[in-house]
């Protein structure tokens, strides 16, 4: 009997797979949503525990970078664990990172449970981005998989102004106290996750054969550079925009539920351009972030100025992380677990560069010059998608040769 045969044996029923679907959806907006808030919370957070909003910039800088390190590790070493089980130990963790967090006396206990959050954040969002294939029918796998990346999506453009809204009513403290409650839920919801065993563990020289492929290494920083790039800048986005004296807390939460919702319409908008033309939805996103920084420059900090600002920079980054892992999908020669899980590691190591880099440079020199060296780092991947696609498409040579040197 095909492995494929023992695999489709196994399917749960329709129902329970698209429910799993759903809960997997929920815990990867869960993970992210906790990773992003931070960025939302960061006056009052250096307020209370009266340190540099640079050092509080850490609570994003470290649980993206162990998320990076834990993402393909985590594929690696964990061969032998029904999914299905880890899943809910790493969503427990998450429950009690958020636990800690709202009841911190120290900032350093803050940053330690932000450890754990980083453990949570790799785990889950390695396993869930290539398990689509276990839960439905092979007809839906593609549909399911983005129903679970959507869940990171979301977050990652409705976790700040999430942040910044419920802190203004329940205090930062209160905002990881519901996300606490919120993670306890979904883990209640994987209760009814099917059992998973593991089917097959990489090695790794697998991981080794895709890094030694240029498209994957050109799609791979392309992904560094621009997230590094959105997160030097968004990192700051609060005391950015409040340099308008006359800007109330309730106009800053609705200009960031704002670039919330255009980050969702561009969820979808660049992520269908990205199903046919995967690069120019790649330029767009690119054009679009940097131009909402020239804009932070240019332009008056005045309400209509950051209504547009925040609108463009949300439609554009609401298509990164599907855009760009439509890069990864199409290009992974049949190794999707491995480049989503690099794709995993490089985006984290982007959001905790961002806000590292972003901390040095708004102490160094000020947040008008973090937002320049932001914006250089977006020409850059500008400059990089233009020489991938005129190498792709070079005349006198078949496609995929091209593929195969760029």
């Amino acid at each position: 009997m095909s492995d494929s045969h023992c695999l489709s044996l196994s399917l749960p029923p329709a129902r329970r797979g698209w429910f799993s679907v759903v809960a997997l959806t929920l815990a990867t907006f869960a993970v992210v949503t906790t990773e992003m808030l931070p960025v939302g919370l960061l006056t009052p957070v250096a307020a209370e525990f009266r340190v540099p909003q640079a050092y509080v910039s850490l609570m994003l800088t470290i649980p993206a970078l162990v998320a990076a390190l834990c993402s393909p590790l985590i594929i690696l070493f964990t061969g032998r664990v029904n999914r299905r089980y880890l899943l809910m130990t790493l969503m427990l963790l998450l429950m009690v990172a958020n636990i800690c967090a709202a009841t911190a006396t120290h900032f350093s206990v803050l940053v330690a449970a932000r450890i754990i959050v980083g453990l949570s954040i790799g785990g889950i969002w390695a396993i869930a981005g290539g398990i689509a294939v276990r839960l439905v029918d092979s007809r839906h796998v593609a549909l399911a998989t983005s129903l679970i990346f959507a869940g990171v999506a979301a977050a990652s453009v409705l976790g700040i102004p999430a942040g910044v809204i419920l802190g203004e009513w329940v205090g930062w403290r209160g905002v990881f106290g519901i996300m606490s409650l919120f993670s306890l839920a979904v883990l209640l919801l994987m209760l009814n996750l099917p059992s998973l065993p593991p089917v097959q563990a990489p090695v790794v020289r697998d991981f080794l054969t895709q890094l030694r492929r240029p498209v994957i290494r050109t799609g791979l920083l392309i992904t560094l550079l621009l997230v590094t790039a959105h997160f030097m800048a968004f990192t700051f986005v609060r005391p950015l925009l409040q340099r308008d004296p006359q800007l109330q807390a309730h106009e800053l939460s609705g200009l960031l539920a704002l670039y919330g919702i255009a980050g969702i319409a561009g969820n979808f908008v660049l992520g269908l351009l990205s199903g046919r033309h995967l690069f120019r939805a790649v330029f767009c996103i690119t054009g679009g972030i940097a131009l909402s920084l020239t804009g932070l420059l240019l332009l008056p900090a005045v309400p209509v100025s950051h209504t547009i600002i925040l609108t463009l920079w949300g439609m554009a980054y609401g298509g990164v992380s599907v855009t760009l892992m439509n890069w990864m999908i199409r290009y992974s020669a049949q190794a999707i677990e491995i480049t989503g899980s690099l794709y995993i590691a490089f985006f984290n190591t982007g959001i905790a560069a961002g806000s590292a880099v972003g901390g040095i440079m708004v102490s160094a020199f000020s947040l008008q010059g973090n937002v320049i060296a932001a914006l250089i780092c977006a020409a850059i991947v500008l400059i990089l998608i233009c020489g991938f696609v005129i190498r792709l498409y070079r005349p006198g040579r078949h496609r995929q040769a091209n593929l195969d040197q760029v």
